[in-house]
C-alpha cells in the first residue's frame, strides 16, 4: 500500500514539538541544578567568613600575669656611674692599667697616692731682659728661667722665648705666670712652640713663646709655683687643657702631651668662677689630676690639695 503524503508533516510536527519541549524541561532542570550548585557554594562560603571572622574578632588570647615591678626608687645610669666611679678597686684598677700604658714599674698604689707632693710658691715679681746679659735669667721653686729672643721664620721680626729648666731630680707641675712690660696686645702675631705647658721632666726643659720683641721690651714673672710629682702623675696632669687649671692661653698654645691626646675635659661655670674668685687655686685643680686620671674622675667643687699623708682615700670625689 502506498504511503499517504499528507500524513507526513502532522508527524514531523508532532516530533518536533514534543523535543523542543523535551528540550525546555531540560534546560529548567539544569538551570536548577545549577542553582542549587551556586547555593551550595555560598552557603560554604559563609559558613567559612563566619568562622574566619570568629576567628579574628571573637579569639580570646590569654595573656600573662602582669610582672611586678621591683620595690624601691629607680637607679639612674648617672648613680650607678658615680657608684663605679668611687669604688677603691676600679682606681685601683685604672692606676695599674694606665702604669702598663705608661711603661711605669712598680705600679703606684691608692695609698702611695694620697701621699701630701712638696709644693714650692712665690709672687715676688723678677724682671727678665733679653738684651741684658745679667738679667736674662733668675732661679725660683726649682726652676730657671731664662728669656731669650729667636727670630720669626720668614720675618724680619723677633719674639721673646722662655727657657724653663727644672734643677730637680723630680718631675714638676709648674705655672709660670708672665707678662710682656708693655702688655700683650701684640703678641698674637708670635710663633708657638710645641711644650708640654703644665708639666717637666725631671732634669728637663721646655720652651715657649712669649711675644713678639720690640726695641726696649722685657718680661716681668709675676708667679711661679710648682708640684713635685710622682711619675704616673706628671702622665696625668700632662693630658689636662692648660686653660683648664688656669694657664693663660698666650703662653699654654702649643701645649703636647707626652703620651696620647689633651682630655675633652670643660670645668663647670660653677668651678670655673671660683677659681676666677681664688677659692679654687691652681694648686687644688693640679693636685686632684696628678692623682686622678681625667678622662674619668670630674674634679669636685669641694676639693683642696692634699697637705698632709693619708689625708682623704682615693678616690677622693668629694661628698658621702
Amino acid at each position: 500500500m502506498a504511503d499517504n503524503p499528507s500524513h507526513t508533516p502532522q508527524l514531523d510536527g508532532r516530533k518536533l514539538a514534543g523535543l523542543s519541549a523535551l528540550r525546555r524541561i531540560v534546560s529548567v532542570l539544569n538551570l536548577h541544578e545549577d542553582l542549587r550548585f551556586r547555593g551550595s557554594v555560598l552557603a560554604i562560603a559563609g559558613l567559612l567568613a563566619i568562622l574566619l571572622i570568629r576567628l579574628r574578632f571573637c579569639y580570646v588570647v590569654s595573656l600573662p600575669a602582669k610582672i611586678p615591678q621591683p620595690d624601691g626608687s629607680e637607679v639612674s645610669l648617672s648613680q650607678v656611674n658615680e657608684s663605679v666611679e668611687r669604688s677603691p678597686s676600679i682606681y685601683a684598677g685604672y692606676l695599674q692599667k694606665d702604669a702598663e700604658s705608661f711603661g711605669i714599674s712598680p705600679t703606684p698604689t691608692a695609698q702611695s697616692m694620697a701621699r701630701a707632693f712638696h709644693y714650692q710658691f712665690s709672687d715676688t715679681r723678677r724682671r727678665l731682659n733679653p738684651r741684658r746679659k745679667k738679667n736674662r735669667s733668675v732661679d725660683i721653686g726649682g726652676l730657671r728661667l731664662s728669656v731669650s729672643l729667636r727670630k720669626l721664620e720668614g720675618t724680619p721680626r723677633r719674639m721673646m722665648v722662655l727657657a724653663i729648666d727644672n734643677l730637680t731630680d723630680r718631675n714638676l707641675a709648674y705655672n709660670v705666670v708672665t707678662r710682656p712690660t708693655r702688655g700683650s696686645r701684640v703678641c698674637s702675631g708670635k710663633a708657638p712652640l710645641l711644650h708640654n705647658a703644665v708639666a717637666i721632666k725631671a732634669n728637663g726643659r721646655e720652651e715657649r713663646s712669649e711675644c713678639l720683641y720690640r726695641k726696649g721690651w722685657a718680661l716681668d714673672i709675676l708667679r711661679v709655683e710648682t708640684v713635685a710629682l710622682p711619675e704616673i702623675s706628671y702622665f696625668y696632669v700632662s693630658k689636662v687643657p692648660p686653660t683648664a687649671v688656669g694657664v693663660e692661653a698666650r703662653v699654654s698654645v702649643g701645649h703636647s702631651p707626652p703620651v696620647g691626646p689633651m682630655c675633652n675635659l670643660m670645668l663647670p661655670a660653677a668651678i670655673r668662677n671660683a677659681r676666677q674668685q681664688g677659692k679654687i687655686t691652681w694648686r687644688d685643680l693640679i693636685d686632684f689630676f696628678a692623682r686622678h686620671r681625667c678622662e674619668t674622675y670630674p674634679f669636685p667643687d669641694s676639693y683642696r690639695a692634699i697637705s698632709q699623708d693619708g689625708q682623704v682615700s682615693l678616690p677622693a670625689l668629694g661628698g658621702s
